[in-house]
C-alpha cells in the first residue's frame, strides 16, 4: 500500500504530527493477518491436520496405550477408582403421540479476547428427551458396513446415513472417528442394542446407554462392553473426555488418552488448535446433548477447553468430544444446518459435507424391539400385537387364545409344535 493512499485514507492529528494510537496499531495487525491469511494449511509438511482432519493420533494407530486399571490408580483421589459416571434416565414408554421432543438452542460466546479483537465460538446445542427411545448410533449407510473384522469399510455422509435408517432421523450428527486410507470405524460401537465393533481395550472416553437406562460416561472396561446382564443399547467412542460431573476434564483427560506414556506433544496440538468441534452428553435432567461449534482448523472454532466451557456454562454434567474438523455435520429433516469445511470434488469453490464413520440419530419414539419381533407393528413407542402374540416385545404367547392350530400345545408362553 503506497504512503500518499495511506495519507488518504487514514487521517492523523495536524497539531502533534502523530498518528493516533488505533491507526499506529492497524499496521501491525493487517500484517499480523496477511501473514496468518497467507499460510497453506494444505502444505501437510507444516500443517498437523491437512485436509481439516482432526486426530491426535497418526494413521493406522488410535488410541491410548493405558489400561482401565492404570486410569483409575493415577487419576485424581476425588474421583476415587471410578473410571465412568452413570446417570439413570427413563426406560418408561414415554407418554403423548411419540413424536421427538428436543430443543435447539443458537450460541455466540466469546471465548478468547486480545486487545484488538474477540474470538467467538459459534454453534448450536441440542436438549433431546426420552434419548432411552430416541437416540440410535448407526454404522455409516447401512448395517454391517461398520462390522469387526472388516478392514475396508463404508463411509457415508450424516445425510445419506440419516435418510437409508429405517425408523428415520429427525436429528443426525457425525460420530466416532475412522481411519482416513480405509474408512475403518475406530472404538467401541453398540448400534440398537448389537454389538458392532469393540475397540479391544484401547481406551478413550465413551458414551453409551445401557437397558437399565443408565448413561454411562468415560473408560469402560472390556469385559463390561460384553456384559449380558445389563448390556449397552447404543455405544460410541470419542477422544477426551470434555465434562465429568460439571467440571472442565480436558487436562486430565489429555492425559489418559494420549499415545504415549510421555509424550503429551500430539495431544497438546490436538485439544489447543481451533476448529469445528462436537460432542455428546448429558444435562442433569437426563436429557442428552449434542453440540457443535462451527469452524475450520487454524481458522475459526474453539479448543476443546473452550468448547468444555461452553458446555459447562449450559448444563451439561458429562460429555465427550466426538469427531470434528471436516467431519462435523447436522442435519435436521434431511437439511444440512451447518456450514462445512471440505471443499467439493466436483466443484472445489462450494463446501460440501464430508463422508463418516458412525452418525448419532435422533429419531421418533421407537418400541423396545422396534420390529416387534415380526408379531406386531410399534405404535407411539409400545408394540401393538397381532393375536395370540402378546408382551412389551410381542415376543410371548397367549396361551388362551391359540391352540396350535391343532398341532401342539402352548407352553410357558411360547409355542411347541409336534410334527406328523
Amino acid at each position: 500500500m503506497s504512503a500518499s493512499l495511506l495519507r488518504h485514507i487514514l487521517p492523523y492529528s495536524r497539531r502533534r504530527r502523530r498518528w493516533p494510537l488505533q491507526y499506529s496499531l492497524l499496521p501491525l495487525a493487517i500484517l499480523s493477518l496477511t501473514v496468518a491469511n497467507s499460510l497453506d494449511h494444505s502444505n501437510n509438511q507444516f500443517d498437523p491436520f491437512p485436509g481439516d482432519i482432526l486426530t491426535p493420533y497418526p494413521e493406522g494407530r488410535h488410541g491410548g496405550t493405558r489400561t482401565t486399571r492404570e486410569i483409575s490408580s493415577c487419576q485424581h483421589t476425588r474421583w476415587e477408582n471410578r473410571t465412568v459416571e452413570t446417570f439413570k434416565v427413563l426406560t418408561t414408554p414415554p407418554s403423548g403421540d411419540g413424536k421427538l421432543k428436543f430443543k435447539m438452542h443458537k450460541y455466540a460466546d466469546v471465548v478468547a479476547r486480545t486487545p484488538l479483537r474477540k474470538r467467538y465460538a459459534v454453534g448450536t446445542i441440542t436438549f433431546i428427551e426420552d434419548p432411552y427411545y430416541t437416540l440410535s448410533v448407526l454404522e455409516p449407510s447401512r448395517k454391517g458396513t461398520c462390522h469387526q473384522n472388516s478392514y475396508y469399510t463404508t463411509k457415508a455422509t450424516v445425510l445419506d446415513t440419516a435418510a437409508n435408517y429405517e425408523h428415520g432421523c429427525r436429528l443426525a450428527a457425525n460420530g466416532g472417528y475412522f481411519t482416513v486410507s480405509n474408512g475403518n470405524c475406530l472404538g467401541n460401537i453398540v448400534s440398537d442394542g448389537r454389538l458392532v465393533k469393540s475397540a479391544n481395550g484401547v481406551q478413550n472416553a465413551n458414551f453409551g446407554i445401557k437397558e437399565d437406562g443408565s448413561i454411562v460416561v468415560g473408560y469402560i472396561p472390556e469385559e463390561e462392553l460384553h456384559n449380558q446382564t445389563n448390556p449397552f443399547r447404543q455405544l460410541v467412542t470419542g477422544v477426551i473426555w470434555l465434562v465429568r460431573n460439571g467440571t472442565n476434564y480436558v487436562n486430565e483427560s489429555k492425559i489418559m488418552e494420549c499415545s504415549d506414556h510421555e509424550d503429551t506433544g500430539p495431544m497438546d496440538t490436538f485439544v489447543n488448535v481451533i476448529s469445528a468441534r462436537s460432542a455428546i452428553g448429558h444435562d442433569d435432567k437426563g436429557r442428552v446433548v449434542l453440540a457443535r461449534v462451527e469452524g475450520q482448523t487454524h481458522v475459526r472454532g474453539a479448543n476443546l477447553y473452550e468448547f468444555a466451557d461452553v458446555l459447562i456454562k449450559r448444563g451439561v454434567v458429562n460429555a465427550i468430544n466426538l469427531d470434528g474438523g471436516g467431519s462435523n455435520t447436522l442435519v435436521q429433516d434431511g437439511i444440512l444446518l451447518n456450514y462445512p469445511s471440505d471443499h467439493c470434488d466436483h466443484e472445489s469453490q462450494y463446501r460440501c459435507a464430508r463422508e463418516v464413520s458412525t452418525v448419532i440419530c435422533v429419531h421418533d419414539v421407537q418400541c423396545l424391539e422396534p420390529d416387534c419381533n415380526n408379531h406386531g407393528s410399534c405404535d407411539m413407542g409400545a408394540c401393538s400385537c397381532e393375536s395370540p402374540w402378546t408382551g412389551d416385545t410381542c415376543g410371548s404367547v397367549n396361551c388362551s387364545l391359540t391352540d396350535c392350530n391343532g398341532h401342539g400345545i402352548c407352553m410357558e408362553g411360547k409355542r411347541k409344535y409336534m410334527y406328523f
